[in-house]
């Protein structure tokens, strides 16, 4: 894999993603759907699915319009911002990883992600991320978030079709009832070093491995990964047990991950 590679791959994506805008001139989510529905190419599905999530996201706006000159502006950014920072090899290495997540919070997913589409390996949607993560969650536990009991952890997934994971969205896709004292959103937090002491805390347990593979799956395969609380605190009326989420959101939208319990009385 070259620049090259990757140049010749972003003016392919800007070309085919335009190709779908409908008579106003811009790409709308329906166009999206069914221009990556008759895309035969698994690689190719992804990486339309992980650019046009990236303009969104980048305008960190949900409802954007993405017209021709907005797929302009994302390969730009990518060509001009972002590729400058890579170390065109086989992996990243720390230091480049560094530089590239510094400049926007979708930037390194994109890069990751990027290469590994040229080099058209497999992936995975939140569905499968769920199912993946089911696999290793057997005798884990999450101990976090001031919580005074160790609970389990299960895989967890919800079919949506989310731009930017914010309370609003994550309150609609899961039907919540915010005027519940039980289902009101306590705490929404970006991941930080969740996933770091997760499987730091099994280390003794022997289980980090497997606690490592649930982390690696949701920073490979999912953005916008958050630590979603619910229970409104301090309030008789919610017991202790505060349902909890680890989360993030795939290229359509869907969300994934796990949940379990923290404990606060």
């Amino acid at each position: 894999m070259t620049l090259k590679d990757l140049l010749e791959r972003l003016d392919e994506l800007a070309t085919i993603l335009k190709s779908a805008d409908g008579a106003d001139g811009m790409v709308s989510r329906k166009d999206f759907r069914q221009l990556v529905a008759t895309t035969d190419e698994a690689a190719q599905r992804h990486l339309l699915e992980l650019f046009y999530a990236f303009i969104i996201r980048k305008e960190n706006r949900s409802g954007v319009r993405v017209t021709h000159d907005l797929i302009d502006e994302g390969i730009d950014y990518i060509k001009t911002v972002i590729l400058p920072e890579f170390e065109i090899a086989e992996v990243f290495s720390n230091k480049a990883e560094q530089a590239i997540a510094q400049i926007h919070e979708s930037s390194l997913p994109l890069a990751n992600q990027l290469i590994r589409a040229v080099e058209e390996e497999n992936y995975l949607d939140a569905s499968e991320v769920a199912t993946e993560i089911g696999r290793y969650a057997e005798g884990l536990f999450f101990d976090d978030f001031g919580s005074e009991g160790s609970e389990n952890v299960e895989a967890f997934f919800q079919a949506a079709e989310i731009d930017l994971l914010t309370p609003e969205a994550f309150a609609e896709a899961l039907n919540l009832d915010e005027n519940n004292p039980k289902e009101k959103i306590e705490r929404f937090e970006d991941i930080g070093d969740t996933l770091e002491v997760f499987v730091e805390q099994h280390v003794r347990f022997g289980r980090d491995e497997q606690a490592g593979a649930i982390a690696e799956l949701l920073e490979e395969y999912l953005t916008d990964l958050k630590v979603v609380i619910l229970g409104e605190d301090y309030n008789p009326a919610v017991p202790p047990e505060h349902p909890t989420y680890i989360v993030g959101i795939d290229q359509d939208g869907s969300i994934a991950g796990f949940q379990t319990k923290v404990i606060w009385t």
